[in-house]
């Protein structure tokens, strides 16, 4: 009888050293995961960060950018004949717009930054055009502030 006291004492024991271990355990793999997000995000910002070009003499920006927004500037020019088809009193102004660029070229959420044109379907056009471009692939992320300027003539 005495055994199987010492038995089931042992038993309650080894469940609670167990569970006290898996608790801590569990404390450790979200203490990790918790880290590792905030070293990705971290990493995240580097490589944006990396990837601006803040005195403008990014070669990347300077070449195949500007090359790429000229080969579309048609695209663009058709987004601003559509909207003087309106007859806006806004006729002349600039636009700027934001976006980035993946490893592979692809453009990532542009945006409309400021914009003298508050015609709403003039601005989509636009970020809908440009998320349409493909650039020649950046060594990693890159970050574009493009002005684009209109004036009718």
């Amino acid at each position: 009888m005495k055994e199987m006291i010492n038995r089931t004492a042992l038993l309650k024991g080894s469940l609670i050293i167990g569970l006290f271990l898996f608790i801590l355990f569990g404390f450790q793999v979200y203490q990790f995961k918790k880290s590792h997000a905030a070293l990705l995000e971290e990493l995240h910002k580097l490589q944006l960060n990396l990837g601006k070009s803040f005195d403008g003499n990014d070669p990347y920006i300077k070449n195949e950018v500007k090359n790429t927004i000229l080969k579309n500037a048609g695209k663009i020019q058709a987004c601003y004949n559509v909207y003087l088809e309106t007859r806006p009193k806004t006729t002349s102004g600039i636009t700027q717009v934001d976006w980035r660029i993946d490893i592979y070229g692809n453009v990532l959420i542009p945006e409309i930054v400021r914009s003298n044109f508050t015609e709403e379907k003039f601005q989509k056009c636009l970020t809908d055009k440009i998320s349409l471009w493909t650039f020649p692939p950046p060594p990693f992320e890159k970050y574009v502030s493009h002005r684009f300027s209109f004036a009718k003539r």
